[in-house]
């Protein structure tokens, strides 16, 4: 019987044994899937909080992460609330403004670093000026090259959004499902206005397409260029005028187009139009799932990823208090967000193609 008991103890330490090792390549295999849940907890504890701040009529402030901000998530498109009681349904949404793909907008293709104080980046970049290498007899001077720095200063903007609820609609909904509302909301309206403002500053910032470099040279007839060669022409005037030594830049790696011309693209065909092209590979470090929709822009914005960096200071407030609207006698809250953020290039001129009128360039390289 001691044998035995032996064995049994053995195989349960073995099955413990087991049990950790799958746990431990679970765990690996998740661990992004931990992060994010993290950072969901994380807000959701900003909500538990405003929640009681609210129900109990407080003001003051809720310390808030960017990093849980700006984490990828996901929310369902139907009912975010749950029914209470029997007649009472509180349902919960909200329309997003940018393309969102598994939790992830445009903007979080780039690099993000997260800082602790708000201070003014400068960073000093070098030019060259002078002939360069070139053949020369013994004993004659030698080509030179000048070493010129320059130094920008990148300081942080407020990013900021208030919103305003009724008490009534706290007192009202069962647990914390308004609050989670309202922080979830905030949190998601807040993220596609800086994903919007990072598309401005890439327009404003970008070296305009040149279809003039390209026009004529199609073997093709008059009028039918395709938006495949467009993409392929900027990609082109990208290689010369950002492919680097040092940082690992040479084609654009994403593509911002307006949602009518990404429908296009997807559906652009070759020859007789029985073949799409994107089936066939991508454009310099182009693929389809690199080209992400603008769904209230009008250019094409062509760059990489590596082209800047998004920084944001990792310390966000949330604030509340409560206001009286004398007029339709309610009792309001009111709750405001701000962000600190910048971007910073990774060089100059900004790695990025605009393509300003994509319908009227598509015509003029094959005219």
């Amino acid at each position: 019987m001691r044998g035995l008991e032996e064995r049994i103890k053995e195989l349960e330490a073995a099955a413990e044994d087991l049990e950790r090792i799958a746990k431990a390549k679970a765990s690996e295999k998740s661990e992004e899937v931990v992060k994010n849940l993290a950072a969901k907890n994380a807000l959701t504890n900003v909500a538990r909080h405003l929640n009681v701040a609210l129900r109990q009529e407080k003001m003051g402030a809720i310390p808030m992460s960017a990093k849980s901000m700006f984490a990828a998530s996901v929310f369902k498109h139907s009912t975010l609330g749950t029914t209470r009681g029997i007649t009472s349904e509180f349902d919960y949404y909200q329309k997003s403004d940018s393309d969102i793909r598994g939790g992830q907008r445009f903007m979080d293709r780039f690099a993000k670093t997260f800082v602790g104080t708000n201070t003014t980046t400068r960073k000093i970049r070098p030019s060259f000026s002078g002939s360069g290498a070139d053949d020369v007899n013994e004993g004659d001077p030698k080509p030179q090259r000048q070493y010129a720095f320059t130094q920008n200063d990148y300081a942080f903007s407020k990013l900021a959004v208030t919103d305003t609820i009724t008490q009534e609609i706290i007192l009202a909904d069962a647990g914390e499902k308004a609050a989670n509302f309202i922080v979830d909301a905030l949190v998601e309206h807040v993220k596609d206005a800086l994903n919007q403002k990072l598309i401005n500053y890439l327009a404003a910032f970008g070296t305009p397409f040149n279809p003039s470099l390209f026009a004529g040279l199609l073997n093709i007839p008059s009028g039918t260029a395709r938006w495949h060669d467009l993409i392929s022409a900027a990609q082109h005037q990208f290689e010369q005028l950002f492919a680097d030594h040092f940082l690992d830049i040479k084609f654009g790696d994403i593509l911002l187009v307006p949602q009518n011309i990404h429908w296009g693209i997807v559906q652009d065909r070759k020859g007789n139009g029985s073949n799409l092209y994107y089936d066939l590979g991508a454009i310099g470090e182009l693929t389809l799932s690199s080209i992400w929709k603008d769904y209230s822009g009008s250019k094409m914005i062509l760059t990489h990823t590596e082209g800047l960096v998004i920084e944001l200071v990792d310390d966000v407030q949330l604030y509340y208090n409560r206001i009286a609207d004398a007029a339709d006698e309610r009792n309001l809250y009111r709750v405001t967000v701000e962000v600190y953020y910048r971007f910073v290039p990774a060089k100059l001129p900004l790695p990025a193609i605009v393509i300003a009128n994509p319908i009227s360039d598509l015509q003029a390289i094959a005219p």
